[in-house]
């Protein structure tokens, strides 16, 4: 899947996402059922594109049956 396609998933799920930089060559993507995160997901700096891996790897770690499409 593209990445929009992974966002667009997560969101018609009614669940938000997040990806940020949380320490020197970390990145931290998180996916969430407000106030409760779903899945967090960290990941080592490999580069450009290391923050969308740990989204990638976020969705894959995800519980697609327990949140369906709502969209």
């Amino acid at each position: 899947m593209t990445l929009d396609q992974i966002t667009e998933d997560i969101e018609a799920r009614g669940l938000w996402w997040d990806v940020g930089l949380i320490g020197p060559g970390m990145h931290e993507a998180r996916i969430w059922e407000w106030p409760h995160v779903s899945v967090r997901v960290r990941v080592m700096n490999q580069g450009a594109g290391s923050g969308m891996n740990a989204l990638r790897k976020a969705y894959s770690e995800l519980d697609l049956n327990k949140f369906p499409k709502i969209k």
